[in-house]
């Protein structure tokens, strides 16, 4: 190969397998683009919110009907809510206080179980509200989203 031609072919080889990486990229994200976008919005919104509220507005959450029935729970639930952040806060104090109480992680860790509890107890009654009210195949709608929760909090466990 001549020598003046070597940089140019080699210029030429880099820009073709960068356009074609990009080309690839963009291909990609036209495919995945809105699931992929929707589902990183609805776990960032549930990690950063600690809850489903910030959901409702990003489109991933709950059928209309169970959105209404929470709604309509939103007094009994907030006070709960915020029982459940508190509980967190105090397992993770305890862990990093020094010196380590046993008794004192326990006892965070009794509380955060009687207060997840108590909201969870809500929350399954507003579900059955709100099943009580759908026909059918809003039903099997309603447990193809729970479903898809279920494998957003695993997701977000591991």
């Amino acid at each position: 190969m001549n020598p003046s031609i070597k940089p140019w072919a080699i210029a030429l080889a880099v820009s073709l397998t960068l356009n074609v990486f990009g080309l690839g990229f963009v291909a990609a994200r036209q495919i995945r683009g809105h699931h992929w976008r929707a589902n990183r919005a609805q776990a960032t919104a549930q990690t950063s919110h600690g809850g489903r509220r910030a959901e409702f507005r990003t489109g991933g959450g709950p059928p209309a009907k169970v959105r209404q029935v929470i709604l309509a729970h939103q007094t009994e639930l907030a006070p709960r809510r915020g029982l459940v952040q508190s509980a967190r806060e105090s397992a993770k104090q305890a862990l990093v206080t020094e010196p380590f109480d046993r008794a004192r992680l326990l006892q965070s860790l009794t509380e955060l179980r009687q207060a997840s509890g108590a909201l969870e107890e809500v929350r399954h009654q507003a579900l059955v509200e709100a099943a009580a009210q759908m026909a059918a195949p809003e039903r099997r709608s309603l447990a193809e989203w729970l479903g898809h929760e279920r494998r957003l909090e695993g997701a977000k466990r591991d």
